[in-house]
């Protein structure tokens, strides 16, 4: 099957956000759901409890240490067994190797940390692997909605092709020196690219849990596509949404020996045979805590009406604004509580 080209490839990506608009909504939610809570629809009084129970939030932060200790727990990360036995020893510094360079001369184990945290969330976490000429052996976590696949995906290495949404401002755009340049075309990029990420709504809702003003005015949006050549090699194209046509940086073929895109995939849950299929712990419990929620707000609101009662007259109340209630204080005439 031939490559598809540039035009074709664009318009390929969009209707792969538009098939995965569903899951892009449901993500959303869940980040409200952990963080903030999904708030009462509506109250039945002003001032009215609007509490949230934290059950999602409570049982990932319990999670997140076990799975964090499955790699970092381990006296190494890794064994080798050698093919003679006379290499043993090798083998043996062969792995504390290994494991010092993993653990101590690499971010990961920073980003592993976000990677667990999103696959917790949502069901599913990504960890971009990677060779950095000034770093070394690299790691980055992305959001999974940074992940663009066809919605019949099942593994990243069966791709048909992989989008990797990458946001920067203009200042950082600068500093890469692999990036296209000029202030015109810098221009003609930057702006409602976020639109194009399919987590415009996520992102909104990120910046106003961190008390930040959202604006996307100054942030330019790539697409790091990944595609297949007639052999089956992977090739790496990197462009602008707004400006399809145009090679932010020169394509690439995959420059490593293992043939696999740079991508590691992480499942919360193994269910159907597709990649936006599992369920993280949001929705696994989303009934539980919209019962709890609804349970803790019942009970502040009996509590309100309870501290606070209504109450009646057996006649005409003159002056009505000048009463006040207050404890102990003795009433001038016969009023009743309204049970």
């Amino acid at each position: 099957m031939p490559r598809l080209s540039r035009r074709d490839l664009h318009g390929a990506i969009f209707s792969d956000l538009k098939d995965r608009n569903t899951w892009d909504s449901r993500q959303s939610m869940f980040y409200r759901m952990r963080h903030n809570g999904l708030r009462r629809k509506s109250k039945p009084w002003a001032g009215a409890s609007d509490a949230h129970f934290p059950l999602s939030d409570t049982i990932i932060e319990k999670l997140k240490p076990y799975f964090f200790q499955q790699l970092f727990a381990t006296d190494i990360i890794a064994q080798f067994t050698p093919i003679k036995g006379d290499a043993l020893p090798y083998a043996t510094g062969a792995s504390q190797w290994f494991d010092y360079h993993l653990k101590q001369k690499s971010n990961l184990e920073r980003e592993i940390l976000s990677v667990v945290d999103a696959m917790l969330t949502g069901g599913r976490g990504v960890l971009k692997v990677f060779w950095d000429k000034d770093k070394g052996l690299s790691y980055q976590s992305i959001d999974p909605q940074h992940i663009i696949v066809p919605t019949w995906t099942r593994n990243l290495w069966e791709a048909d092709r992989i989008v990797h949404v990458q946001n920067y401002s203009q200042e950082g755009y600068r500093r890469n020196k692999l990036f296209r340049q000029g202030d015109e075309f810098i221009r003609r990029i930057t702006g409602d690219g976020d639109s194009k990420s399919g987590d415009l709504s996520k992102r909104q809702d990120m910046h106003q849990r961190e008390g930040l003003t959202f604006s996307n005015d100054d942030t330019i949006t790539l697409w790091e596509a990944w595609t297949r050549d007639d052999k089956g090699k992977w090739e790496c194209e990197t462009f602008s949404p707004l400006e399809p046509d145009v090679d932010v940086r020169d394509p690439y073929q995959l420059p490593y020996k293992h043939g696999n895109p740079p991508f590691c995939a992480f499942e919360y849950e193994v269910k159907d045979d597709r990649w936006y299929s599992p369920r993280g712990v949001c929705e696994m419990v989303a009934v539980h805590e919209a019962e709890l929620c609804k349970l803790m707000n019942e009970k502040n609101d009996y509590m309100t009406m309870v501290n606070r009662p209504l109450f009646r007259s057996a006649r005409e109340i003159p002056n009505a604004a000048n009463l006040k209630f207050n404890p102990g204080q003795i009433l001038p005439f016969d009023i009743q509580p309204v049970q």
